[in-house]
């Protein structure tokens, strides 16, 4: 989970490696890569989710393709995850599955 100082609420931002960035110092121009998840979680309006370090296992309906998002950022890969809940992942490598009409996403060790 990438480490905000001003996440957006609601949203998680998803990436391959521990990474964090500084709205306040920087503006919206950082450094994330091109793999990060935007990850819209199903919370009551106004709610920030909570930092949660380690593996997470995320299920949702995977979106592919560039967007605006109401932040200021451009997202190429999005995940409206099913439940509000962010899953600790327990195995030595990470999983994550999307429900989409097309594709389903699924890494295992």
């Amino acid at each position: 989970m990438v480490r905000q100082a001003l996440p957006t609420p609601g949203v998680l931002l998803f990436a391959p490696q521990p990474i964090q960035v500084d709205e306040v110092e920087y503006g919206n121009c950082d450094d994330l890569p091109p793999q990060v998840v935007r990850t819209f979680v199903p919370l009551p309006a106004g709610v920030q989710v909570p930092l949660a370090a380690g593996a997470l296992l995320l299920t949702g309906t995977l979106e592919v393709g560039q967007q605006s998002e109401i932040d200021g950022r451009n997202s190429l890969i999005r995940l409206r995850l099913d439940t509000p809940e962010l899953t600790p992942h327990t195995r030595s490598r990470p999983v994550v599955s999307a429900n989409s009409p097309s594709a389903k996403i699924s890494s295992q060790p």
